[in-house]
């Protein structure tokens, strides 16, 4: 499926590299891997001397998660990892994002997340069981909504130039 990126979001992607065909359509989930890596990009975390990613369930992906793997943002190395179920050390992971696959398990999982990780996903009820960010699409857009409640209290910094083009704009800011 093809949609077109916001022209907005797609200027936090001119940091990064990105080879698509055409320049304004990508694949959703290539968007959606492109985005995890943005966040990264913005986020300011406890000093750490790599980044991590985590998906678990079933890798939505097809690959494009993996071109992050190796990359620097930041300085700072990327790697990724995939589950197909809740690894048991889950707070070592500066990102993780729960596949659709594990939407009933998602609160159990979220339970575990420490305060160094953002938690990211694509399901309706994500927001509503804790998680931080949900990704949507709005009208072939990639978009996001932010659980302002859920990101108290965190150890790390979402950049207001993220959380003010979120689809809720209350609260904009983190911590």
């Amino acid at each position: 499926m093809k949609i077109q990126l916001l022209i907005l979001v797609a200027t936090f992607f001119i940091g990064a590299p990105m080879s698509v065909g055409s320049p304004s359509e990508v694949s959703e989930y290539k968007a959606k891997a492109l985005f995890l890596g943005t966040l990264l990009k913005y986020t300011k975390f406890p000093e750490s001397n790599k980044y991590s990613i985590a998906v678990i369930g079933k890798n939505p992906f097809h690959g494009h998660l993996k071109t992050l793997h190796g990359r620097k943002i930041n300085n700072r190395k990327v790697t990724v990892s995939f589950f197909k179920h809740q690894p048991h050390k889950i707070d070592q992971y500066h990102i993780i994002f729960i596949a659709k696959t594990e939407k009933i398990l998602q609160k159990q999982i979220l339970n575990n997340v420490g305060n160094n990780t953002i938690t990211v996903a694509d399901n309706k009820w994500f927001l509503s069981s804790g998680g931080h960010i949900n990704l949507v699409l709005k009208k072939k857009n990639l978009r996001w909504e932010v659980n302002y409640q859920a990101l108290k209290n965190k150890r790390f910094q979402i950049s207001s130039k993220v959380l003010r083009i979120a689809l809720n704009k209350k609260n904009a800011t983190a911590n």
